[in-house]
């Protein structure tokens, strides 16, 4: 992302935000550069080192974009005079799409490699001079821009290797082990009341709002800053799900959060989250109950 910042000169200030991976690799891209701190120290981060980060990954970005931008410009004008070039053969066999480990090469090489590839499939000697002369551009600018850069290629033609396009995805996984818990067994209380009530509030059960919930049993704090509503409340049992083995209640329930799956609207038009047990005993009055006045 990028954003006007003029006059930081002149009282302005600039504050940067982002993920503890983001820094961790600007600290580490700026020790790699200067050597200059033994350990990660988000204190000595500037915007010059944020710059200098986000200019490193748009040049990386790009080499790893030129294999396929000297592809597609050498199909261009290896079949610009020679249509009858530009289908390629089907391939659909095992070996094809995986006969061939992924290695490592330049962009150099991968590229020579590609021209090799469009200039062999068609007739080379038909290509005019304007396309040859094209060629030979895409070629030494992607050697030039790509020279100390390398990108993962498998051994096979152009159409196996773009349907097996290699995606470089890093993951951090983290493992928590959660304690024990055990279900909470629910509160029977008196469902018919949802026909008498105008309110949640009236029925003889412990509701609680929403919001209050999310800012007192849920994490991050910031979930607890959306203004939710206050017309949504739920019961007590769809609150608490499990409990520890000594029988406490969790205060915490990211872990063990109980999907929205059914709900009541009151005629004061307060919306009651209900557990799927409240729900299916609910459900049996609602179906005995030849008219319903009170709630929908």
């Amino acid at each position: 992302a990028a954003g006007r910042m003029r006059q930081l000169d002149g009282g302005q200030r600039l504050i940067l935000v982002g993920l503890k991976s983001v820094f961790e690799n600007v600290c580490a891209l700026k020790q790699q550069a200067a050597h200059m701190y033994p350990s990660i120290d988000f204190s000595h981060i500037n915007q010059q080192d944020v710059l200098t980060w986000a200019m490193s990954n748009t040049t990386a970005a790009t080499a790893r974009g030129l294999p396929n931008w000297a592809n597609q410009g050498f199909f261009f004008a290896t079949t610009l005079g020679q249509p009858q070039y530009s289908l390629l053969d089907e391939k659909s066999s095992l070996k094809h799409f995986y006969g061939s480990p992924f290695v490592t090469v330049s962009v150099a090489n991968n590229a020579i490699s590609k021209l090799h590839f469009h200039t062999q499939r068609t007739n080379e000697s038909a290509i005019g001079a304007k396309e040859q002369e094209m060629l030979g551009i895409i070629q030494k600018r992607a050697e030039h821009l790509g020279e100390s850069f390398s990108v993962p290629a498998q051994d096979a033609d152009e159409e196996c290797e773009r349907e097996l396009e290699l995606e470089i995805e890093e993951e951090e996984e983290v493992e928590i082990e959660v304690p024990q818990k055990k279900p909470v067994k629910e509160t029977t209380w008196d469902f018919g009341r949802v026909f008498t009530e105008n309110s949640p509030t009236s029925l003889p059960v412990t509701v609680i709002r929403l919001g209050q919930v999310v800012r007192q049993k849920m994490k991050p704090d910031s979930l607890g800053r959306i203004r939710w509503s206050d017309k949504v409340m739920c019961t007590d049992n769809f609150l608490n799900t499990v409990a520890d083995v000594t029988g406490a209640k969790d205060t915490c329930l990211n872990h063990y959060l109980r999907l929205v799956n059914s709900a009541i609207l009151f005629p004061d038009g307060q919306l009651l989250l209900l557990s799927e047990r409240e729900a299916d005993n609910i459900l049996v009055l609602f179906w005995n109950h030849a008219q319903v006045k009170r709630c929908q």
